[in-house]
């Protein structure tokens, strides 16, 4: 009887550390900018990176704003610019000892 009740409460560990990790890994779609008229001038292709870092697992440094700070330079790149059309985002990782780094790339036609 004692390995009945061991056997089920690894079963519900397991299933409780599944739901928890599981429920870290959702997300919300964001807006970062509204959608630009259809009228809108083109300027140009452009591409903004900016980057963030995890370090040690628990301590994020310039990692929550990095899609906003790529798309602001991607703006940046074409004056007068005011949104992005077509837009290709990219993100690449790298590891390194004490952390990892993010780095989004977006880039997209600039209008007005």
């Amino acid at each position: 009887m004692e390995k009945i009740y061991r056997q089920a409460g690894r079963t519900l560990c397991i299933a409780v550390m599944l739901a928890v990790f599981t429920a870290g890994c959702a997300s919300h779609m964001t807006t970062i900018v509204s959608r630009p008229p259809a009228h809108a001038q083109k300027l140009g292709r452009v591409e903004g990176r900016a980057s963030g870092s995890l370090f040690q697992a628990v301590i994020p440094i310039l990692l929550n704003s990095r899609t906003e700070r790529a798309y602001a330079n991607a703006l940046a790149k074409a004056p007068g610019a005011t949104a992005l059309m077509d837009v290709t985002l990219r993100e690449d990782w790298l590891w390194y000892y004490l952390g990892t780094i993010s780095t989004v790339t977006i880039s997209g036609e600039a209008v007005k």
